[in-house]
């Protein structure tokens, strides 16, 4: 159903003690927990411990994708393309549903542009931005935050009360 141009975004988690190392034995680090790649065993990010939720990317994407499929007819959801892209061994991972099928062109005497409907799904496990949702129609996107377009963003920060379904 899904045409994905895809890098593999649903390693998972988890929230792990994190320790120094001296001559003698480990210390743990109170309070603090780094979040760890299962498959990789690399430290995506470091929170004070029961601050930050862990939000793993497969429950996230399949629930964009899920409301996504209950929306759309069939027809558009055929033309959907996927776009995964991911930053410091995955801290930070982006998948993009673009609709072709559901584009404009804009043009003027001096510029031309078209405006592409996408969702873009949004989840960081180091901290440097909110667990968010970009929907609308966007005419670039770049990872480093910069948008243009007419769209809406939902976002939540990742603390104790997080609710993946909200």
């Amino acid at each position: 159903m899904i045409n994905q141009e895809t890098t593999d975004l649903m390693f998972n988690t988890e929230m792990r003690d994190l320790y120094s190392y001296d001559r003698h034995a480990p210390t743990r680090a109170a309070d603090y927990q780094g979040v760890f790649r299962t498959d990789t065993a690399h430290c995506l990010g470091i929170f004070k411990q029961n601050s930050y939720t862990l939000v793993q990317n497969n429950p996230f994407f399949s629930g964009i994708e899920d409301q996504l499929t209950n929306y759309f007819d069939p027809i558009i959801m055929d033309t959907m393309e996927c776009r995964d892209s991911a930053s410091h061994h995955g801290a930070v991972s982006i998948r993009e549903y673009h609709f072709p099928s559901l584009g404009k062109t804009i043009e003027t005497n001096r510029h031309k542009t078209s405006l592409n409907f996408r969702v873009i799904g949004w989840n960081c496990f180091d901290g440097s931005s909110r667990c968010k949702i970009i929907i609308g129609n966007i005419d670039t996107f770049c990872a480093n935050g910069l948008i243009s377009g007419d769209y809406d963003t939902s976002s939540q920060k990742r603390t104790s009360g997080f609710d993946l379904k909200s």
